[in-house]
């Protein structure tokens, strides 16, 4: 069965997201939250073309226009792969990865890249040990017996990154921590 996607006409389109509900009652109700939070050109993927035209009319009357696009007319982006560094030589770049393999790519084939600071949780666990001397009692006196513990932490890391779009072959993500 083909499928549908609906795409905004304007990156600078906004819904609010009680409308975006409202409008989602004409098909399985979506997450909208996640639609919401994740507008950047396509709406929501994947809809036989009944659902589509329906949530595109729904989404026209609230005054955010879209197109419908079959999915199989969408462009889909290459599988990407993260790099360590980047290098100019000449008229091509070269991107090594972190374990030195190099791959190079004309400059003529960069579409675009985009980057920016973004904050990233992490989440980290500790090991500590100690030795430990209270007796079966609870107090001390006893044979030391070796304590092992685990500390779970969130870690807030603000980390950058760099996104390079090519014709072909592949896109490039970079990420660093910058703490």
């Amino acid at each position: 069965m083909e499928t549908f996607s609906l795409l905004q006409i304007s990156l600078d389109q906004v819904i609010d997201r009680r409308a975006l509900e409202d409008a989602s009652m004409a098909v399985a109700r979506a997450d909208c939250a996640r639609l919401q939070r994740e507008l950047f050109g396509i709406v929501v993927s994947g809809l036989p073309h009944p659902e589509a035209l329906a949530f595109h009319a729904e989404l026209a009357r609230r005054d955010f226009p879209t197109e419908v696009v079959a999915d199989r007319d969408l462009p889909v982006l290459h599988e990407s792969f993260q790099i360590q560094r980047i290098e100019r030589r000449g008229e091509v770049l070269v991107l090594t990865d972190s374990m030195g393999r190099e791959r190079v790519r004309p400059l003529t084939d960069l579409v675009f890249l985009a980057g920016g600071f973004f904050n990233r949780i992490e989440f980290k666990t500790e090991w500590h040990q100690h030795l430990d001397f209270r007796g079966a009692d609870g107090r001390g006196g006893g044979m030391p017996k070796l304590v092992t513990e685990r500390e779970f932490r969130e870690e807030n890391e603000l980390r950058f990154r760099l996104d390079l779009f090519f014709w072909a072959s592949a896109s490039i993500r970079i990420s660093s921590a910058t703490k």
